[in-house]
């Protein structure tokens, strides 16, 4: 849009820097709810960040179940790398101290929605690739459901099946950087696995 002079105006975006332990911003963040959601509760425990890491393990081993030299991407593909990105996602909230019961209820099986909690709460992963990953696989339980479906089967949605084993693979060793879970390292036997 022109301003007076008829020069377009600057619009570059500058989110607001949100400090996950500051309180101030958590509440603003609240507000922006929309209608029916719950109200949340964000406190770290040790309880949250063991069920964290139990689920970041899950999250590793459903990558783990994903062939990157697949012919083709499958349903079964992307409902495995739904379950991998979701239990990362979830374990990376749950470290941050939100509560598990609230994240079934409001994130439920949405990849989006997860990614943009633990974006908000500090996980700053907002690369284009699991972006345009998030919005195919959400909710991921379509793929399971619906596996049958010509339009499903056929869909590749411009993803290999290695694309698909990498940008979860990255996703996770992120939130290994930002949580310390343990993930194991590139050049080790398990690691090669993935």
């Amino acid at each position: 849009m022109p301003d007076h002079q008829g020069t377009p105006q600057n619009w570059r975006f500058e989110p607001p820097e949100i400090d996950p332990g500051d309180m101030g911003a958590w509440e603003r963040l609240k507000r922006e709810l929309p209608d029916g959601w719950e109200p949340l509760t964000v406190q770290r425990t040790a309880y949250k960040r063991a069920l964290g890491e139990v689920r970041f393990r899950n999250a590793i081993a459903s990558l783990e179940a994903i062939d990157p030299d697949a012919d083709h991407v499958t349903p079964t593909l992307y409902y495995g790398a739904g379950i991998a990105a979701q239990m990362g996602l979830t374990a990376y909230l749950l470290e941050r101290g939100f509560d598990d019961h609230w994240c079934a209820r409001n994130v439920g099986l949405r990849i989006t929605t997860a990614l943009d909690w633990a974006n908000a709460a500090g996980l700053n992963h907002a690369n284009p690739s699991i972006c345009r990953l998030a919005i195919v696989l959400t909710p991921y339980w379509k793929w399971r459901r619906f596996w049958k479906s010509e339009i499903l089967r056929s869909a590749d949605c411009g993803f290999r099946p290695g694309d698909v084993h990498a940008i979860i693979d990255n996703l996770l060793d992120h939130i290994c950087n930002a949580t310390g879970f343990e993930y194991p390292v590139a050049d080790s036997p398990r690691r090669e696995q993935l």
